[in-house]
C-alpha cells in the first residue's frame, strides 16, 4: 500500500518499540482492521 499526503490513514497507535537503528509502530484502522 502506498502512502502520501493525499490518501491518510485514520489509525489509533497500539505499539511503539524503539530499537537502536529503527523502530516499530503498530496501528490499528478505525474500521478495525
Amino acid at each position: 500500500m502506498s502512502i502520501s499526503a493525499r490518501n491518510q490513514l485514520n489509525v489509533e497507535i497500539t505499539e511503539v518499540r524503539t530499537g537502536a537503528v529503527n523502530s516499530l509502530i503498530s496501528a490499528k484502522l478505525a474500521g478495525g482492521e
